[in-house]
């Protein structure tokens, strides 16, 4: 994994220990998930979705008034993604 991922993911992960609101830690730790789930497959490459994608700026969209630290770092790691050819 790239390192500047490796360290979003990590970040993300920190955040979400911060986060008092229980729907949006459980969006969050699915979304690690299957962040993690792409990241791990690389070596059996995997095609993600623009629609994926998609999804995942428009939660970091929904996250942005409540959990600003959340979306900025879903937008860094699904750009660093789209930038990574995933």
């Amino acid at each position: 994994m790239d390192n500047k991922l490796k360290q979003l993911v990590g970040q993300l992960q920190s955040a979400l220990d911060t986060l008092e609101d229980s729907q949006a830690r459980e969006r969050i730790e699915i979304s690690l998930s299957e962040i993690q789930q792409t990241l791990d497959s690389q070596q059996h490459p995997v095609e993600v979705s623009d629609e994926w994608l998609d999804g995942m700026r428009r939660m970091a969209a929904e996250f942005e008034q409540q959990h600003p630290t959340a979306a900025g770092l879903f937008r860094q790691i699904t750009d660093s993604l789209s930038k990574m050819g995933i």
